[in-house]
């Protein structure tokens, strides 16, 4: 759980501080060129951040828009990147139909990751997905 009140990130027992270092937001991430995902499928293709102030971003994470999940079209998968020109975006077609999807489509969109650390609990199990 995240305590913005009291900048806390609560993990079970564990009660983690949260320090904020730079700007805070997120940028939307759209697609640079038209594709078409068959059926059952998932494709990588190219994207770009659509929003100024990202520049000074070294690390960020793409995560799925929600209004572009909503539409029950496709999906987007997670992954940190190295904001370029053009970023991967990794697209999943789950419908019995193929699905195009146009430049300046929003699939996603991309925050700044300052530390990333391996975990070292390798045997951890998670719940079930739904």
């Amino acid at each position: 759980m995240i305590d913005v009140n009291q900048n806390l990130l609560v993990l079970g027992k564990n009660k983690i501080d949260m320090h904020c270092i730079e700007k805070v937001g997120c940028y939307r991430v759209v697609l640079s060129e038209r594709i078409v995902v068959p059926a059952n499928s998932e494709v990588i293709t190219t994207a770009k951040i659509a929003d100024h102030g990202a520049d000074s971003m070294k690390l960020g994470i793409v995560e799925p828009s929600e209004r572009f999940v909503q539409l029950g079209r496709g999906l987007v998968a997670r992954t940190l990147v190295e904001p370029k020109e053009t970023i991967p975006v990794r697209l999943a077609n789950v419908t019995n139909e193929a699905q195009t999807f146009y430049p300046g489509t929003n699939v996603a969109t991309i925050s700044s990751v300052n530390e990333v650390q391996e975990s070292l609990n390798k045997s951890q199990t998670y719940g079930r997905l739904p």
